[in-house]
């Protein structure tokens, strides 16, 4: 889920939402980048109009096929850090503007606070206590 909002004073109109599902790697940046210059083509739900002081929760599917993952390795063991990117399109005022949010993903960990990533040695399975971190820009997006 994922909750956008309006802190302005002005409706915001045509809010479009896209996310994409990508991973850790040398060259998440770029990766990143890229999705972020990308017009939102397809959004993950319909466009909406926000009020002044209104928020909507929505709800996000962002998969991704196996063999697109860019695997790094972890004390020789392959893993996925995944990263959820969400871009928002809007138009306030006439002016049209973007947004932009990245977050890693993975398991909950007791004793630190980073999250353990996914294994990609181990067969595919459901897991428990999964959660996001806000996860850095890279420079010039936005």
């Amino acid at each position: 889920e994922v909750t956008i909002s309006n802190d302005g004073p002005d409706p915001l109109q045509g809010v479009a939402v896209a996310t994409a599902l990508l991973g850790a790697h040398r060259e998440a940046d770029a990766d990143l980048a890229a999705f972020f210059a990308q017009p939102i083509g397809r959004p993950a739900v319909p466009a909406f109009t926000l009020a002044p002081g209104e928020a909507r929760t929505i709800r996000i599917a962002a998969p991704r096929a196996r063999a697109a993952i860019v695997a790094m390795e972890a004390g020789g063991r392959p893993i996925f850090v995944p990263i959820v990117a969400v871009a928002c399109r809007f138009t306030r005022l006439g002016d049209e503007f973007r947004a932009a949010r990245a977050f890693a993903v993975g398991v909950e960990r007791v004793d630190t606070p980073k999250l353990l990533p996914i294994w990609l040695d181990v067969p595919p399975r459901m897991y428990d206590g999964v959660a996001a971190r806000p996860h850095p820009l890279p420079p010039g997006v936005v």
